[in-house]
C-alpha cells in the first residue's frame, strides 16, 4: 500500500509539472502572438481604410509623396497627388529619368534597417514605382487619365497595407513560428489586398484598352506597369498561403 501511495504521488507530481510546463508554452505563445500582431504595422484610419500616402508611418518614416514628373519651369498641372500637386512629364524619357530618381530614392529608405524588412519593402518598391509612373501617363491618356490615377493612388493605399502586413511575416519570432505557426491575420490581410487589386488591374486593362487614340508608346509603358503589378500579386499570394500553412504545433487552437 506504502508504495502505490508513493507511485500515485509521483505520477500526481509528474502530471503537475507536465500541466504547468503546457501552461507556461501557450502564456509563450500568446506573448509572442500579442508582439507579431503589434509588430511593424500600422493603423487603419476611423473608416477602416489605410493610411493615406504621404503620412508618417509606424517607424516615423514619411512616405514619399506622389507626384508625377517632369522639371523644372513646366509648371502645374493635373490632379492632385498626395498633398501636392502633379508636373506633366513632356515625354516617356522624362518619365523614365522620374522612376529612376525613385527607384534611387525607395532604396534608401530602409537603409540601417534589418534584411527582411529591407526584403519586404524591395519585393513591393515595383509596385510603388508602378504608381508612380501611372500617374505620370495618365496625363498623356486623354479623358481616360483621371481614372488611370485614382487607381493608381487606391494601388498606392493597399501597397502600404501590404507591406506593413509583409513586414509581420518577415519579422514573426521562431518561437511563435514553431508553436502557434505563420501569423493568419497578416496572410490573411495579404489575400484580402491582392484580391482587390486585381480587380483594379482589370479595370486598368479595361481602361488601356479605350484608349483607342494613345501614343504607342504610352500604352507599352502602362503595359510595363500592369505587368510589374500582376507579377507582385501573384507572389503576395504565394507567400499568404505558405503563411496560411505553417500551422505551428499548437497553431489548431488559433486556426
Amino acid at each position: 500500500m506504502a508504495i502505490n501511495f508513493f507511485e500515485h504521488e509521483v505520477y500526481t507530481m509528474r502530471k503537475a509539472i507536465l500541466m504547468m510546463i503546457i501552461g507556461l508554452l501557450f502564456c509563450g505563445i500568446a506573448l509572442a502572438q500579442g508582439q507579431g500582431g503589434q509588430g511593424t504595422g500600422g493603423q487603419a484610419d476611423d473608416t477602416g481604410q489605410p493610411e493615406d500616402a504621404g503620412q508618417p508611418d509606424d517607424t516615423g518614416q514619411q512616405e514619399p509623396m506622389l507626384i508625377s514628373a517632369g522639371g523644372e519651369g513646366q509648371g502645374q498641372a493635373g490632379a492632385e497627388a498626395g498633398e501636392g500637386q502633379t508636373v506633366k512629364a513632356q515625354d516617356m524619357e522624362q518619365i523614365r529619368e522620374m522612376l529612376q530618381e525613385k527607384r534611387q530614392e525607395m532604396a534608401q529608405e530602409t537603409v540601417g534597417e534589418g534584411a527582411k524588412i529591407q526584403a519586404a519593402h524591395q519585393n513591393q518598391n515595383e509596385v510603388r514605382i508602378a504608381v508612380h509612373a501611372m500617374l505620370a501617363l495618365g496625363e498623356h491618356m486623354g479623358g481616360i487619365g483621371p481614372q488611370v490615377s485614382a487607381i493608381a493612388k487606391e494601388f498606392n493605399n493597399s501597397v502600404q497595407a501590404t507591406i506593413r502586413a509583409e513586414e509581420r511575416i518577415e519579422t514573426r519570432s521562431a518561437f511563435a513560428r514553431l508553436f502557434a505557426g505563420g501569423d493568419a491575420e497578416a496572410a490573411g490581410e495579404l489575400e484580402r489586398q491582392v484580391g482587390q487589386n486585381r480587380e483594379r488591374i482589370q479595370e486598368l486593362e479595361r481602361l488601356r484598352d479605350s484608349c483607342t487614340d494613345c501614343d504607342p508608346a504610352v500604352k507599352s509603358m502602362f503595359q510595363e506597369q500592369l505587368q510589374a503589378m500582376e507579377q507582385e500579386q501573384d507572389r503576395l499570394g504565394e507567400l499568404a498561403g505558405k503563411e496560411k500553412g505553417s500551422k505551428g504545433l499548437f497553431g489548431w487552437i488559433w486556426k
